[in-house]
């Protein structure tokens, strides 16, 4: 059974495990939106869900002319770049050799493959060939010759989806990155809660159950290791799940270093998720040729 499938037709990124479904779609503009994580849908394209909405002092690309019911800052995406009219947490900020500090992502390309793709000096799930599949789209910056490469692992019979993120400067000019985040992902007018997990000595792993509302809502560290103070992990769940139901969502960071989870619910009632390295004092510079990859997200 394949697991990944690209539906050429409706430009739709499909992931299954045996109890779960992941969609993305390009878009107008060659725009990567995200569409659905959840129970499985079957046969389903869950493409309807998207409606365009004039809201007023949200922007519309150039490219979109007159039509103000495109606007990336309220659009449901895959991963996102700062000074794109999105005024929302974003998964990457960078740095221009001119001091600009805007990078226009726009899908280029995928592949797909069998087994799990790999991570340089990095700890990640691992897989035979015939026990994961791999998922790898390109976005890139044309101004400023910036890929992002989205990594997606699926394992179907753990019901997992990896993530990750490996940016490559092709450009003439050097990139400095201030914000690199492994995930991105957006959800829908949905109320929701996030259980996370913090401590101190003698007092580890307490859980604490937070009502995300209107606004921005983060745990991280910022020590140089994750810590005991708060673990690189949140499940992000519906209001009325419990111990027995409802829906809920894992995300584990696979690093242990300087963490960040963090939402943001909008002024239409999406929230924003993603979670990487802390961006606090960040910094990396890429020179033509170069890479930098992301430590891997589990999702669940």
């Amino acid at each position: 059974m394949e697991w990944i499938k690209y539906h050429e037709k409706e430009r739709v990124f499909e992931l299954r495990t045996k109890n779960s479904t992941y969609q993305m779609q390009v878009r107008e503009y060659d725009t990567l939106v995200h569409l659905y994580y959840g129970s499985p849908v079957g046969d389903t394209l869950i493409i309807d869900r998207i409606i365009g909405v004039d809201r007023g002092f949200s922007g519309n690309p150039y490219e979109a002319g007159k039509d103000k019911t495109f606007s990336l800052d309220t659009l449901p995406q895959e991963y996102t770049a700062y000074g794109n009219g999105d005024y929302r947490i974003n998964g990457l900020e960078t740095e221009q050799a001119d001091g600009s500090d805007t990078a226009n992502l726009k899908y280029e390309s995928y592949e797909i493959s069998k087994g799990k793709y790999s991570l340089k000096g990095l700890p990640a799930m691992f897989a035979k060939e015939d026990e994961a599949e791999t998922l790898e789209i390109v976005l890139k910056d044309h101004a400023s010759g910036l890929r992002a490469h989205l990594l997606y692992g699926v394992f179907p019979q753990l019901d997992v989806i990896t993530r990750a993120v490996r940016l490559e400067n092709t450009g003439t000019a050097p990139v400095t990155v201030k914000k690199a985040m492994s995930m991105e992902m957006d959800y829908e007018y949905r109320k929701l809660d996030a259980v996370h997990f913090y401590g101190k000595h003698n007092m580890e792993r307490q859980m604490e159950r937070t009502h995300l509302g209107h606004g921005n809502w983060s745990v991280g560290s910022i020590r140089g290791t994750s810590s005991h103070h708060h673990n690189p992990f949140v499940i992000l769940c519906d209001r009325n799940t419990e111990e027995t139901h409802g829906d809920c969502y894992g995300f584990a960071l696979a690093y242990s270093g300087n963490f960040i989870f963090e939402t943001e619910v909008d002024q239409v009632g999406h929230t924003r998720v993603e979670m990487g390295i802390n961006p606090y004092h960040f910094s990396w510079t890429l020179e033509n040729g170069d890479i930098f990859e992301t430590p891997e997200v589990i999702m669940t």
